[in-house]
């Protein structure tokens, strides 16, 4: 056991800027706790993890694209040969599986930004509820 008596020590728990990200690991569950930790969203954050993933994504992009087409281009030149037949069918599943990659990090973008919106959605509409101003 580490510091803390978990396996990662006291700080496993916690993400960089302090919020408590598992409360078994000891101290409050929230908001309200008697040691003042509090779990809450910051649609900023949420969005910023958006823009990283559309950076990962055109990174990957660009990384995985030319050297998909040279591994093509090596197969066309060995066209007759096993191993050109090979490194195509090589392309077409790195090509697959890329792609396949490329979608799921663009989705995640997409849901981190509608759950940042949802967030302000929510947030304004209990303001809304508990200030009376219905015209906000």
């Amino acid at each position: 056991m580490g510091e803390g008596g978990t396996a990662r020590g006291k700080w496993a728990a916690f993400d960089g800027g302090g919020t408590r990200l598992d409360p078994r690991a000891g101290g409050g569950t929230g908001a309200g706790s008697p040691d003042g930790d509090r779990l809450g969203v910051e649609p900023s954050v949420l969005r910023a993890s958006a823009a990283a993933a559309g950076t990962v994504a055109g990174d990957l992009a660009q990384a995985v694209t030319p050297a998909l087409r040279d591994v093509r281009a090596a197969a066309a030149s060995l066209a007759g040969w096993g191993s050109g037949a090979r490194l195509e069918a090589d392309a077409a599943g790195w090509t697959a599986a890329f792609e396949g990659l490329h979608r799921r990090i663009g989705r995640i973008g997409a849901l981190l930004t509608d759950t940042a919106n949802g967030h302000e959605w929510h947030d304004d509409r209990v303001y809304q509820a508990f200030s009376g101003d219905l015209k906000r």
